[in-house]
């Protein structure tokens, strides 16, 4: 069940910032203020450690803590404190905040298991 909901955390993660990176090309600004590309990268690492942990590789606890902190971090607090017209709308920074809290607590629920 952890991982399905890990699953749809990649899926939304990876949305967001596709749409961020198809708006840069068509507007020549972002939906945040995260570069879409770095948003990415950053979703297929969480892809490979929620991946590693969910076949029991060595490591992969730590693995995925440290997305946690990544994530936390970068998809989270940098959202709270980042300048509100930084956005494309308000809305895509509480997007942006949702996603990336339901994406850590599924990953922390998923190491107490």
């Amino acid at each position: 069940m952890m991982f399905a909901l890990q699953i749809l955390y990649i899926i939304l993660g990876v949305g967001l910032n596709t749409m961020s990176l198809l708006h840069r090309w068509r507007s020549g600004m972002t939906l945040t203020p995260v570069n879409p590309y770095a948003g990415l990268v950053a979703m297929a690492a969480y892809t490979a450690s929620a991946a590693a942990k969910f076949f029991a590789v060595p490591f992969a606890d730590a693995a995925l803590l440290a997305m946690l902190v990544v994530i936390g971090y970068g998809g989270i607090w940098r959202h709270l404190v980042a300048d509100e017209y930084a956005y494309e709308s308000t809305s895509f920074r509480w997007y942006a905040i949702t996603i990336n809290s339901f994406g850590v607590l599924t990953g922390a629920a998923t190491l107490t298991t």
